[in-house]
């Protein structure tokens, strides 16, 4: 979802936070790794922020994980391939989805939702490409949060499938 078009009435007032923070920071239409930093953003969003590292061709390690992420997996998730992350949807579908918004210069959007053990699990994920100073993408800023009140009918009409 392109960022000159993010409707924010679909994303909870947090992802939209995380969103202009990362406009905020973007310089030239990109967002340089040097200034993604902790004391940038707004304090309550870290617990959710994770940041991506790109091993080409297609592997994605969690570098840095909010403590809200390691609480939601049981553990500290840091250093894992995001193929080990259990997201509702087959792992290779994750990865190309995460791969898909590191090549896109600009910020996606996803809502997600699956069936786990009878009950509807929902999250809102964002993901920002970080590059370095040659502008070539290297990272993934990602922002991650569960959204216990969304059911999957909602989900669904929210993402036009119903």
């Amino acid at each position: 979802m392109p960022t000159d078009h993010l409707d924010s009435s679909a994303m909870s007032p947090e992802a939209t936070r995380f969103a202009q923070a990362c406009l905020a920071l973007r310089n030239e239409g990109l967002l340089r790794k040097a200034a993604f930093r902790a004391e940038n953003l707004p304090v309550d969003l870290l617990p959710n922020v994770a940041i991506l590292d790109w091993a080409p061709p297609e592997n994605l390690r969690v570098r840095l994980a909010g403590t809200a992420l390691c609480t939601s997996y049981g553990r500290d998730i840091t250093g894992l391939d995001v193929l080990d992350l259990p997201s509702g949807l087959p792992p290779e579908h994750n990865r190309d989805a995460l791969m898909q918004a590191l090549r896109t210069p600009d910020l996606t959007a996803h809502l997600v939702s699956f069936q786990h053990g009878g009950m509807t699990v929902a999250y809102e994920r964002l993901a920002h490409p970080l590059v370095d100073t040659e502008g070539t993408a290297r990272w993934l800023a990602v922002w991650v949060k569960l959204r216990p009140g969304l059911t999957r009918t909602v989900f669904m009409g929210l993402v036009g499938e119903d």
